[in-house]
């Protein structure tokens, strides 16, 4: 299975960064187009 829309939850907590990281590089090797939400 692979993901073709990828949404992740953006805030200005110290974890934010890591977890836009993580779901970029997930973006990336599914080639998945990837949206922010606050």
């Amino acid at each position: 299975m692979s993901y073709k829309d990828i949404l992740v939850h953006l805030d200005d907590t110290e974890v934010c960064a890591e977890r836009v990281a993580s779901a970029v590089a997930l973006a990336k090797r599914e080639g998945a187009r990837l949206t922010g939400i606050a």
